[in-house]
């Protein structure tokens, strides 16, 4: 069995671009303003084209660490069908709400309050 060597080439090499050292300020850690601030000169500095992308990314970020969404996004969905006696009760309460025959938030709210 014969084993044949490959030589990859490197983006350094390819290129001819030659390696440079991030600032030392770079590698440290910087402070949640200091990386704000760093963030938005990035942002800055992106070529046109690549602005939505990067937005969608900062959006997925966000919604990942959402405890409000990650709740929602692991929930089941409700796939069970109405009921008869389902669909009566939606009826019931839409004609309730047309007769006056419902409460505001703000009166449910204050009713709460004075039973304390």
């Amino acid at each position: 069995m014969q084993v044949h060597a490959v030589r990859t080439t490197s983006y350094l090499e390819a290129t001819g671009a030659e390696r440079t050292r991030r600032p030392q300020a770079r590698r440290c850690k910087l402070g949640a303003m200091e990386t704000r601030q760093a963030l938005h000169a990035l942002v800055d500095e992106l070529p046109e084209p690549e602005l939505p992308a990067a937005k969608r990314f900062l959006e997925y970020l966000r919604q990942a660490t959402d405890p409000f969404q990650l709740a929602l996004d692991s929930t089941p969905v409700d796939d069970e069908p109405l009921t008869e006696d389902d669909l009566a009760a939606i009826r019931q309460g839409f004609a309730d709400r047309d007769t006056g025959e419902t409460l505001s938030h703000d009166e449910v709210k204050r009713l709460f309050h004075e039973a304390k």
